[in-house]
């Protein structure tokens, strides 16, 4: 069998969930003996294809031609929706560029309501999820759920590399592009009275926002890290007392996942998937509501790390899985036996 994954243009250098999806369950494919071509906002060629299979309608734009050329071409096509309803985000924000997002979102629902239909088969993270695209566009193609994963690498994380580099002991860790979405001016002035460091990795996606982030007057000492390697992340993890994730929707979020996997506390947002994934072993939060994130937050440092999530994260929500789950949505699309 040869599929192509395929995403976003700008997936190899914006580096988000839906881009590191796309390369984990090609090379998990690859060693279930799948020949997987992966393809950044453009095909080049059919030929000898079995099988497309698409990530994120969100950016529905780039999305949406590549499966019109898959069509034409007529080859299946599987999709990985990665799908929220940004519109209470983006009404909640007074940034003029959100302002303009929301225009856009609304103008371009159609154009994902046709890729939900006309898919051959598509691939939620999760029951919520796909109740929502049910809820959001009525008919959808059939699916099958397959979750999200971490990479095994997180379980090993040794948390001394860490507090040797950065010097930081006793924190609160936010792994995440710097975004509204992803909510970190709430955290940070949810927690501004408590005396803890507060630590942010990931790369700034809205600079305007980010400045609003490191101006923040705050008592919590605010540091910001730029992207880390696998293994500088999977200690950092290890160091810290807490994974906060107050986003605005998550499915149910790859750094809480890793977060999970390499033994942190994990405090998410009540809005997605997560529930599915930690159940009653994490705390949620709503992301417009700071005594919200706050409590959470103390909730957690006041409670022993649930040693039970970790295993069930490696054994549930790991790579080799969703290889094996999408592989069997891809022979059941091709009609062939499973």
């Amino acid at each position: 069998m040869r599929v192509i994954l395929g995403n976003r243009a700008t997936s190899p250098t914006v580096l988000g969930g839906d881009a590191i999806q796309q390369r984990k369950t090609g090379e998990a494919l690859e060693r279930l003996g799948v020949e997987v071509v992966l393809a950044h906002g453009e095909i080049k060629t059919f030929k000898g294809i079995d099988l497309v299979h698409l990530f994120n309608i969100i950016p529905v734009e780039n999305t949406l031609t590549l499966f019109k050329q898959a069509k034409a071409a007529g080859v299946p096509v599987v999709l990985s929706p990665i799908y929220w309803d940004a519109t209470e985000f983006l009404m909640h924000t007074q940034s003029k560029r959100e302002r303009d997002y929301l225009e856009w979102w609304q103008r371009t629902r159609g154009q994902r309501l046709l890729l939900v239909r006309e898919a051959d088969y598509l691939l939620p993270n999760g029951v919520a999820e796909a109740e929502l695209l049910i809820r959001e566009f009525g008919t959808i193609a059939p699916y099958q759920i397959v979750p999200n994963a971490a990479d095994k690498i997180f379980y090993y994380g040794n948390p001394e590399r860490f507090r040797r580099r950065y010097k930081q002991r006793k924190f609160i860790l936010c792994v995440g592009r710097i975004c509204r979405r992803k909510n970190q001016l709430s955290l940070i002035r949810a927690l501004q009275n408590l005396d803890i460091d507060l630590v942010f990795v990931g790369p700034v996606d809205d600079y305007p926002y980010y400045r609003e982030c490191r101006n923040e007057k705050t008592r919590c000492h605010v540091h910001f890290i730029d992207t880390m390697d696998q293994y500088e992340l999977s200690s950092v993890y290890a160091a810290a007392e807490v994974h906060v994730l107050p986003s605005w929707y998550e499915t149910p979020g790859l750094a809480s996942l890793e977060a999970a996997l390499a033994g942190c506390k994990i405090v998410t947002t009540g809005r997605g998937t997560a529930r599915e994934y930690f159940g009653d072993a994490a705390w949620y939060c709503e992301p417009g509501d700071l005594d919200s994130i706050r409590l959470a937050v103390q909730n957690a440092l006041s409670h022993p790390v649930d040693r039970g999530l970790r295993e069930k994260i490696r054994q549930n929500y790991n790579w080799d899985r969703v290889g094996r789950l999408t592989l069997t949505a891809y022979q059941h699309v091709l009609g062939l036996k499973v």
